[in-house]
This record gives structure tokens, sequence and C-alpha cells, in this order.
């Protein structure tokens, strides 16, 4: 247990409310790091960026200029009024330089207004600065093209592209051979192609080769570890063999030759019999479909159905039919038809289900599902689906060029497998999944962070209160109250699992930070009221400021936080990104969801082996000793839903698949701790539940939710709640502004401006109008935009809900460099990728060139009381 609270012991010990870090990170690295800039790019940079000056001093003098120079045209001569004073106003109002004649006859004028000095002066820098951008900015573009063309050699990124689309690597070759002067199919490609580069250079989302994961552990007076050679794992596409699975098990000739089980949800009770069934109409991705109760009338022949299901676990039709047949009267061959037909008709209203051929989350799926269609005499399919296993395996091994030939093949093969089985093929896109790890151990330390991680811990009491999933447990509870009462017990899982869907409903859609879910009971309100007063505590920024979460804030967080908070353990996963400060270094929050190893276990198989016993040794800490543990791992054709086994028991629904099944299970009211727990039935003992997946809950199965509901929490948006957007007045018309929150050294969400899609559009025209440099220079310099920046769709009214289909359809965030001419040229294809308005982020840490963006999944802790 050493092993797993060590290295940063020494760090928490300080932190209130016992709120830890655990010792070890997950390490995201882009695959490249950011080009040197050239000469000319230099130039360009400082340029523009003088030129955003010069047009920020003209806007602020502008209102003083425009009212001086309507008093002077009050007083002055009509002829002077009309030739001079009139139009210089509207130049000034209009944000331009004078003609040469109004500045001959200003030159004769004393208007005794040195505001006007310094706005020409500006003005005429700004022209000067924009006839040096136009000649330095064709050298800029061929520089930051040869730049490119660099990224694009890599064959890493080559790597990577081929699995997004084969067209893509066409068009990255094309611009690695080209170079600085790429002809015209080249140029057709080229905002496309500078979105997968940056895309590898910024984004630590693991996906293919942009992105390498490996494992870390914080330690005083670490240095960097030399850099290993990152190692590939392909998997087959679980949702394809999913389908194909499916497939087989619907045709006739396989129904007699596999098991099946009893559906979930099952209550034998009474003169009438309910089950839950897939619902016909899909309304999740990934396979997950949402759920109907089924109810009929119990019979004899179906409470023998029942009673050899519960006691066998899985059955074959056949026995079933001649267990039926063996009680009904008449010729025995009559009999038994009549048997076959009933049980052949509970197969199809759902109440017997086939059971899973192969554990769903064994790693080499593969050969398990060629010996399954051995053994059904489909040796053809079986070898299809056996050269599929093998060209996805030694994919990881192929060089770029060879990959799109590769996936097609996988693809054809995919479909003749669909044939094979009689049906029809889904969605080939991408038909399998390639991580990229590291197999080496990094040492985190001072220059990752390190010094910041006190500073995290003592924000664990925020992402509590700020965690709607704490609001949804407590109106879990006090619906489960109000039909069970105090005390009570729900003895059937699925029995109150509609009502925890209605309320994560609710929960969807409910603002961040949590309104209140229906009526408000004194604890709902008393977190409503606490986390107003938390927000009020946060000082205004001023213009362009920083928000900064003082520390009485955290400590009344920690002192104030509910006792019915802190009954159940919490963790969180705080994803993090180094950002140089002088001699320090201080972490910029990326996100933060919910923890218990979520982020870390999916990689744990393919890290160093003493990983995941750290990760299990910190869950066990955390959850305290004698608690019992169950793990669940529904895998909803979901390749990022393949996990290993963290803890000593697991829920399943099969018989052989896990140490518990849900029916052994009950909900009970813990009055004691005024909690909703699960609890082994035969033992009484209550019973902790970890869900690791990446598929939302609200997408899995209904029957699934109080058990990935038990320690479920997270996402939480502390910028969104503690520095919310607000309107900001602008010469280009009100914009959402919000501000960049800092607690200590801790940067917890960045600075972010919401642009309506009629500015986008404004935005747009001027710049396939103007030079794109200067439309650039005068919305940094208006609005207040930083040079590096995210550009990412405007979620509307779908902000912090946890839409997932709205959230899935929107284009992914973008990289953009208002400061290099290549950016600036595709920066009005960049937003006619969002029509609907954007959201523009400051971009944290900016890209350094030469270093490699990393990012660290840390988790806090707080343990069970």
């Amino acid at each position: 247990m050493a092993g797993a609270t060590g290295g940063v012991a020494d760090v928490s010990a300080r932190v209130p409310a016992a709120v830890t870090v655990a010792p070890y990170a997950l390490v995201r690295t882009v695959a490249l790091a950011a080009p040197e800039p050239s000469p000319d790019a230099r130039a360009f940079r400082e340029c523009a960026g003088r030129l955003v000056e010069l047009t920020l001093l003209c806007e602020q003098v502008a209102d003083v200029l425009c009212d001086g120079l309507y008093d002077r045209a009050r007083t002055a001569a009509a002829d002077v009024r009309a030739r001079v004073l009139v139009p210089l106003r509207r130049d000034v109002h209009n944000r331009r330089s004078p003609r040469s004649g109004l500045r001959t006859a200003l030159a004769g004028l004393d208007l005794g207004m040195p505001v006007l000095d310094t706005w020409l002066s500006a003005r005429d820098e700004i022209d000067r600065t924009a006839a040096r951008l136009a000649l330095l900015g064709p050298s800029a573009l061929r520089a930051d093209r040869g730049a490119l063309a660099g990224l694009c050699r890599s064959e890493d990124v080559q790597r990577a592209v081929a699995l997004t689309s084969a067209d893509l690597l066409r068009a990255v070759r094309r611009a690695a051979a080209q170079g600085a002067e790429p002809d015209k199919q080249g140029r057709k490609s080229e905002a496309a192609v500078l979105r997968y580069a940056m895309r590898a250079v910024t984004r630590t989302s693991p996906l293919s080769w942009f992105c390498h994961v490996g494992w870390g552990r914080w330690e005083d007076g670490a240095a960097d570890p030399p850099a290993p050679r990152p190692a590939a794992v392909a998997r087959v596409q679980r949702s394809l063999l999913d389908a194909l699975v499916q497939a087989v098990l619907t045709r006739p000739q396989s129904r007699s030759a596999v098991d099946y089980r009893l559906a979930p949800g099952l209550c034998a009770e009474g003169p009438h019999l309910s089950y839950r069934r897939a619902s016909p109409a899909v309304a999740a991705p990934g396979g997950a479909v949402r759920e109907e109760k089924v109810t009929l009338r119990s019979t004899p022949a179906l409470r023998l159905v029942v009673t050899e299901g519960r006691a066998r676990g899985a059955v074959r039709q056949h026995d079933l039919a001649a267990a039926i047949a063996h009680r009904l009267a008449g010729p025995p061959r009559r009999a038994q038809g009549a048997a076959a037909a009933f049980v052949t008709s509970l197969v199809d209203q759902g109440l017997l289900q086939p059971v899973p051929p192969f554990d769903p989350q064994a790693r080499d799926i593969v050969p398990e599902a060629c010996r399954w269609l051995a053994g059904l005499g489909l040796p053809e399919l079986a070898g299809t689906l056996a050269g599929i296993g093998s060209d996805t395996e030694s994919y990881p091994r192929l060089p770029a060029a060879a990959r799109p030939a590769r996936l097609d093949r996988i693809r054809s093969r995919w479909s003749a497998a669909f044939s094979l089985a009689g049906a029809e093929p889904v969605s080939l896109r991408t038909p399998l999944t390639e991580d990229v790890v590291l197999p080496s151990v990094a040492s985190l330390g001072r220059d990752h962070g390190k010094d910041c991680l006190p500073d995290i811990a003592r924000l664990g009491p925020l992402f509590e209160l700020f965690d709607g999933c704490t609001m949804l447990r407590r109106t879990t509870r006090d619906r489960f109250v109000a039909r069970f009462g105090v005390g009570g017990t729900c003895d059937a899982l699925a029995d109150f699992a509609d009502e925890m869907v209605a309320v994560r409903e609710e929960c969807d859609g409910a603002a961040p930070g949590g309104t209140r879910l229906g009526p408000g009971t004194r604890e709902t309100d008393g977190l409503l009221r606490l986390r107003a007063e938390l927000a009020r505590l946060v000082p205004a920024a001023g213009p362009g400021a920083e928000a900064v979460l003082p520390q009485e804030l955290l400590d009344e967080a920690a002192r104030r936080t509910p006792a019915w908070i802190r009954r159940r353990p919490a963790s969180y996963a705080v994803f993090v990104q180094p950002v140089p400060d002088g001699d320090s270094t201080r972490l910029c929050v990326n996100h933060v969801y919910g923890g218990w190893g979520r982020f870390t276990s999916r990689f744990l198989d393919q890290l160093d082996p003493a990983a995941g016993r750290q990760v299990s040794a910190r869950i066990a800490d955390a959850l305290g000793e004698g608690e019992r543990v169950a793990q669940v791992r529904p895998v909803g054709g979901f390749n990022a839903n393949l996990h290993p086994r963290l803890v000593a028991d697991e829920v399943s629904e099969a018989a052989a698949g896990g140490t518990l099944r849900p029916e052994q299970l009950q909900l009970f009211h813990d009055a004691e701790a005024d909690q909703v727990r699960l609890r082994v039935t035969a033992t009484g003992r209550p019973l902790s539940v970890l869900y690791l997946g990446f598929l939302m809950p609200s997408v899995l199965p209904d029957r699934w939710m109080p058990l990935v509901d038990d320690l479920g929490s997270g996402p939480v948006d502390l910028g969104g709640a503690l520095a919310p957007s607000r309107p900001l007045g602008t010469a280009l018309g009100p914009v959402g502004h919000r501000p960049r929150l800092r607690y200590r050294d801790v940067i917890v969400s960045r600075a972010q401006w919401r642009l309506p899609k009629e500015m986008v559009h404004a935005w747009r025209a001027e710049l396939d109008r103007d030079p794109p440099v200067s439309a650039a220079s005068r919305r940094r310099a208006l609005l207040g935009i930083p040079e590096h920046v995210f550009i990412a769709a405007d979620p509307g009214d779908a902000a912090g809900t946890g839409a997932l289909l709205p959230y899935l359809a929107r284009p992914r965030s973008q990289y953009v460099d208002l400061g290099s001419a290549l950016h600036l040229r595709w920066l009005s294809r960049v937003l006619a990728r969002y029509p609907g308005g954007v959201v523009v982020s400051e971009a944290l840490p900016v890209p350094r060139p030469g270093t490699r963006a990393v990012e660290f999944v840390a988790e806090t802790y707080r343990s069970q009381p």
C-alpha cells in the first residue's frame, strides 16, 4: 500500500479536507514539436503584433477624438467644418486613415488636440506596417508552407492520417513533396492538411500516431527521461464484431447451437411476469439502445422456463422444449412441436436472450470468435474473421504508404464476413482502432508542474460542490426514499432504473453547475445557495484581466461541504498541461472528469505492469479497508470501453463472466449515512461499484444505471460556474466573454470569447475582401483575442448538458495561429466549419518550437470517511 500513496504524501498531507493527488499520472504527448520559425515568419509575426497594438491604440482614443472633433466643428468656419472636420471625424469613426488631401488641409490648422496627433501618428504607422506586411506576406507564406511540409514528412503524421482517410494521406504526402510551392491541387487541400498537421502538434487526445500515451510518477528532482520509441497496438473495431455476432445469432441454423439466459430485470412474482428488452428504436451510437418493460401473464410453462433458467444460468432451446413437452398432454411429437414453438416465441419476444459466446472484455477476442464460429459449422466465416484479425494485428507495423491498401483489404473482408453471415454490412469507415504507447515510466518533477499539485488538491471540494452528479445523486436519493421509504429496499435493480434514467435526463437538461432537479429539499436548496455564495466570493475581473479564486473561497468550500456529500468517497481526473512561467511552471486545467482510474485503466495492459498495481492500490486505499468493491465493464461496441479489471469482484450478466450478477444485488437506503447504496442480497454487505468506461451512462442500456452511477462523478466546469461568460460590449457588437480563472499557480480555465454567427459571418466577409492579416488584427484588437487560440463550435443550448449526439455532430476544435501567414490565409475556411457561431479560447500553453506539448491526467482522491 505504501507504493500507492508514496511520492506525493508529503505534498498532500498539508491539504485540507483529506484530498490527495495520486503519485502517478497518465502522460499524453503529441507526436511532433512545433517547428522553428524562419526569419521571414518571425518578421511577419512581429509586424502583425505591432498592427494589433496600433489598432488598439487608435480604438482607445477614437471616442475621445470623435467628441473633440464634434466640439471643434460647432465653432469652426463652415468651409473648415465641411472640408476638414466632418470628413476627419468620419474617418476616425470608420477606423481608416485620412486621404492625402485631408492630411494636407490638416497641416495648416492648429486644432489644439494632442489626441489627434496621437491618432494620426498611429494611423501613419498602421499604413507603413500594413505595407510592410504586404511585402513580407509572400515570403512568410512560403516559409510557413515549408514548415508545414516538414511536419507532413513525419512518418507518424502520415500513419495517423492514413487511418482517417486515404485521400487525406495523399494530400499530406503531396504537401510533403511540394514543400513551399504547392500546385493548384495542393492548395485546394491545404486547409485540411494544416488542420491535421496542427493536431499532431497541439492536440493531446489519443488517436493513432497523433498522440503517444505513457505513464509517469511525480518525483522530486525529476528530469526529462530519454524519449523511447513508441509502440502501437491495433484492435478490431468491436462494434463490427458485435454486429457480426448478432447476425450469426439470429440465423435459424444457429439458434439451436447457442446458450440462452433469462432477460435482465426479470420479475416473476404474482400473476404476471415482467422483464426488460431492447426497444426497437435505436437511440444511441455504439450499439446502445433504450429499453422497454414487457409484461406477460404468468403460466405454468413460463414459470417452468424461469425456474430452469435460474437454476442453470444458461440453457439450450431444445433442453427447455424437452422439459416443457414432458409436462404436456397428448402425442409426444405434437407436444414436442408445441414446446419448441413456444420456446422460439420466447426468444423472439426477448425473454430468452443469447449468451455472449465469449468474454466481451477479452483482449484477444478474435481467436475466441473464430473457434465459436467453427463450432457452429461456419468454417469459411471463421477463416475470414481470422484474416481480419491477422491483418489488424499486423497493421501497426506497416509504413504509412502501405496502410490504405491494408485498410481496404480489411474492409473488404468485413463485407465478405457479413455476406457469409447473411447480413447487411454496417459502416466500415474505421475498421480498427490504434493506440500508441510509450513503454518506459517518465519521472515528473518541478518542470512538469509538480509544485502545483497541492493547489490541485485544494480545489477538490469545489469539484464536488459544482459537479452536476452531486445533485443527481441527491435527487436520486430523494426519489428512492419517496418510493421505498427511509431505510427501504429495492430488490431488483431494474425496478428503479427507469427512475434513475429520468433523473439523469433532467440533469442533462439542467444548467451547468446544477439547476434544481424537481421540487427542492433542504439539502438540494442548500447546495444551490452554497454554490451561489461561493460564486459571489470571486472578485470581478476588469477588462483584459484574469479572475482569481481567493483563498477564502477555498476555505469556505472545504469547511461548508455538506455532510451528505462527504459520506461517500470521491475521485476526479484532472487533465492539466504545464505552462512555463519564468523559472517556475504553472498547470493549466483542460478538463475535470470522474476519476477512479477511468482515464488510466484503458491503457494499463500496454504500460509498465506496476502501473496497474498502483492504480488498484490507490482505489482500495480511497474506498477504505473492508469495503467490498466490484467493477462493471459493459463494452457497448466501443473499443475505448475495453478496460482491465482493477478490483477483485466484477458484476456481469453472464453467469461465467464475473463474481456477481445484477440479480444478486439490491438497492437500499442506508439510513445512517442517508445514501442510496448497493448491497449483496445474500449477505446484506454494502458494495461499491466502479464503472471505468467512456460510454456516457445515458447511452448505456437503462438497466445499468444503478451500477454505473454508484461512484459516478464529473464533468466539472469551474470556469463556467465561478467566472461565467458575460456580455462584453465591443466596437464590433456584443460578445460573450469569460475571463481566465486562476487559483495560485493553477489556471482553472482559459479565457474565452463567444462570437455569434452574425459576427462570424461578418468576419469571414472581411477576411475574404481585405488582406487576412488586417482583418484578423482588427478582431484581435477590438475583442482582445490573443495570438494563439483554439476555435470551436458554439455549443449553444447544449453547453454543459452532456447531450451526446449534438456533441458528436459538431466539428472538433482547431488550433489557429493568428500571427502566421498560412493560418491567416485559411482562417475564413476555418470559421466556415462552424456556421452556428464560434467559441474562441486562448491557447495555453502556446506551442513552443522544438518542444512537444504534453498533458497529464492527475487524479485526486478523497477517501471513505
